[in-house]
């Protein structure tokens, strides 16, 4: 979590959620909200991850060139 949202990109998936992915995916519910009603999570909030990681860092948005250059450039805290 930071600020109050889930960041998925940022987890730890087991495997045997395949299914439940596949069938989402046939669906084109392509959403992680509907994969998390689907699964059991567990949350863990901003504070906790700050103790071992860069938040700034880990959940940097990358989407276009300028942003890849941007996070080459990221003075790691």
């Amino acid at each position: 979590e930071k600020n109050g949202y889930l960041e998925p990109f940022v987890g730890i998936y087991k495997k045997n959620i395949k299914v439940e992915v596949l069938d989402l995916i046939r669906e084109e519910k392509l959403n992680f909200d509907n994969l998390f009603e689907k699964i059991k999570i567990n949350r863990i909030a901003e504070d906790k991850i700050e103790e071992i990681a860069d938040t700034d860092r880990i959940f940097f948005n990358i989407n276009k060139k300028e942003d890849l250059i941007k996070y080459k450039n990221f003075k790691a805290k």
